[in-house]
């Protein structure tokens, strides 16, 4: 397989599914409690209102080694490492792919894994 191929079954795999969470964490700032003569829950720091949280959805064959693989990864690398895995390659490529981006087919080229 050469370069353009590589990025061309990379480029034409389906798109990795986007999810989305939005939490409701309330007002904060209410008055704390007095408790046994302790006031608890006053003037608290935590969030608050609605938060969005988005994340790349990844299919997780082999969860254990891809869970500690990926962990620390931001949304853009977990898109490339989804978007990999879409075309037909392999965990290994994957995250080579993930981490290296458009310099990854030397890489793997190199190491003869492809």
């Amino acid at each position: 397989m050469d370069k353009q191929e590589f990025y061309d079954l990379i480029n034409t795999a389906d798109e990795p599914k986007i999810g989305h969470r939005t939490v409701n964490w309330e007002k904060g700032n209410k008055q704390g409690k007095r408790v046994n003569g302790m006031i608890t829950g006053g003037m608290s720091t935590n969030l608050k209102g609605n938060k969005k949280y988005v994340f790349v959805i990844i299919d997780v064959s082999d969860y254990e080694t891809i869970c500690k693989d990926l962990k620390g990864r931001n949304n853009s690398e977990l898109y490339r490492y989804q978007l990999a895995r879409n075309a037909g390659f392999n965990h290994k490529i994957a995250m080579i792919y993930t981490i290296k981006g458009d310099e990854a087919y030397e890489i793997i080229n190199n190491l003869q894994l492809i």
